[in-house]
């Protein structure tokens, strides 16, 4: 996802440090220039209607995203510290955003009217280490332009260091380009490999549910999937993955039917797409 970034933490310039209570744009104040330079910050941030951008180590401040029109937390740093999308319920409906390319070690709560958008210009992977929530009128939107996580192929949101994650928001993944799917894809939009991650999108409750269909494939959604093993169950993490085509199904069944002759034929036909 592009933004104009109009406030930026990181790089030469002088170090921005202190502590308190610090506004940036909108109805938290004036709209003034961040300092550059090493980010140490023990109160908190309050971002209004303006991007701000973590492109250092920010610490242990935390911050808070307003629901305001383009207002949005980016970057490619690490914030030490939590984060809350959206902490004005009560402006006219709007989006507050967390997107960018970094690291949170930290709770990070997305609440009501708040998006979640990995990258800043294009898929990215954004890394959480503390409980991660979604609550319901929050949104999820991940970029899918290929089959790798992370920078040019897709959006993910990673999980590391014990950390949980609750979902009841909805998701409005979107699918770029052509001709890099495959049927043997898993596209991990929420990867979790160490605790546990509990409820659903509300727009996709069920796990199997077709999501859409794309680049000539039917995609459906996966809950309990476990990235370590490919496996669509056994695990704590969210996954797109194609549809079997009912020929393969068909196939499986003939096989336990004894037709062993069309099931050789079928394995003939798809050992090259073999997962």
């Amino acid at each position: 996802m592009c933004r104009k970034t109009l406030y930026t933490l990181g790089g030469p310039g002088t170090p921005f440090s202190g502590c308190g209570t610090f506004g940036v744009g909108g109805s938290t104040g004036a709209a003034r220039a961040l300092p550059a330079g090493t980010a140490t910050y023990c109160g908190a941030i309050t971002v209004g209607s303006v991007a701000l951008a973590v492109n250092t180590t920010l610490s242990p401040a935390s911050i808070a995203v307003n629901l305001q029109s383009a207002a949005a937390l980016a970057g490619t740093g690490t914030i030490n510290g939590p984060v809350t999308i959206v902490t004005n319920l009560f402006l006219p409906p709007s989006f507050g955003t967390l997107a960018g390319n970094f690291t949170i070690n930290g709770p990070v709560a997305v609440n009501a009217n708040g998006r979640v958008l990995p990258g800043d210009g294009g898929p990215c992977l954004l890394t959480v280490s503390g409980p991660f929530s979604l609550a319901a009128g929050a949104t999820y939107v991940p970029e899918l332009q290929g089959s790798t996580p992370g920078p040019s192929d897709y959006d993910q949101l990673l999980l590391l260091n014990g950390s949980t994650a609750t979902i009841h928001g909805t998701l409005s993944a979107v699918f770029g380009g052509s001709g890099w799917t495959t049927d043997c894809d898993r596209l991990y939009i929420v990867r979790n490999n160490t605790d546990t991650t509990t409820g659903t999108f509300s727009n996709f409750p069920t796990s199997g549910q077709v999501f859409t269909t794309f680049d000539g494939r039917t995609w459906a959604i996966y809950y309990g999937a476990n990235a370590l093993t490919g496996a669509q169950t056994g695990g704590q993490s969210i996954v797109l993955a194609p549809v079997p085509e009912p020929g393969a199904v068909f196939g499986v069944r003939a096989a336990a039917a004894g037709l062993a002759a069309a099931a050789r034929r079928l394995r003939r036909r798809t050992h090259a797409q073999a997962c």
